[in-house]
């Protein structure tokens, strides 16, 4: 269980709009929900010159129902790094292997020290967790990542601690922080073809892990903040500069 790995993807240079060394973190449960969630705004800001680290609390060991088997940890570690380099992250880091939809077994401190040592590992600008959910990984995740974010417990506070919309959202949307929109009117492809490099996750139809889901989603929160196709967020925390 105390297996990471880590992967340097592509570390695009500080050009065109973005700040000069701003950093971003994104925590997803799974190898998807990060694009899922926010695939288009990670497009936006590396595009932009941001820097974009990914932390994937679990990879691998789960069947999916449309599946014969269970992929390999291989595959989806795989699929993980070609949907990284698609959308310009610049490090992916996976913290436990095979404990898809197992999280629940592992020590919520031991889960809140490694996300604690990630957090130190750099002065991340705005960080981005998973929304409360049905799923009981994307749960323990959720929690374990505002505990890291105690305040005071590092030597820096991050401009903004948002939550991305997790795409089965039947269940009750979250209370606590007001809406955020991001306009990906012009990203919403490359989220798309992240999207598709997750081979074994992507669906067909209506299901909400298929691409006409994705676009159908962007084009509904779009119509809700006045773009042709828009992300939302759950904002937790906000500094203003």
């Amino acid at each position: 269980m105390s297996l990471t790995w880590e992967a340097e993807v592509r570390l695009r240079s500080n050009e065109g709009q973005g700040i000069p060394g701003r950093k971003i973190l994104i925590i997803a449960p799974h190898a998807d929900d990060e694009v899922l969630g926010c695939g288009g705004l990670i497009a936006k800001q590396t595009a932009r010159g941001d820097e974009v680290h990914l932390v994937i609390a679990a990879v691998g060991g789960n069947r999916q129902r449309h599946l014969a088997s269970a992929p390999s940890i291989e595959e989806r570690w795989s699929e993980a790094l070609v949907a990284a380099d698609i959308l310009g992250i610049s490090k992916v880091v996976a913290l436990y292997e095979g404990y898809d939809m197992r999280m629940d077994t592992v020590p919520k401190v031991e889960l809140v020290t490694k996300i604690d040592a990630i957090l130190d590992s750099a002065a991340f600008s705005e960080i981005y967790l998973p929304c409360s959910s049905h799923n009981h990984d994307h749960e323990v995740v959720l929690h374990a990542s505002l505990a890291a974010l105690r305040p005071a417990a590092h030597a820096y506070s991050p401009d903004l601690i948002a939550q991305y919309e997790y795409y089965y959202g039947w269940t009750q949307p979250p209370t606590q922080g007001g809406k955020m929109y991001v306009d990906i009117t012009f990203d919403l492809e490359v989220k798309a073809r992240a999207m598709e490099a997750y081979g074994s996750q992507v669906r067909q139809g209506s299901h909400p892990a298929s691409l006409e889901a994705i676009r159908t989603l962007a084009a509904m929160r779009g119509l809700e903040a006045g773009f042709k196709y828009a992300e939302l967020f759950y904002v937790l925390k906000f500094i203003k500069p």
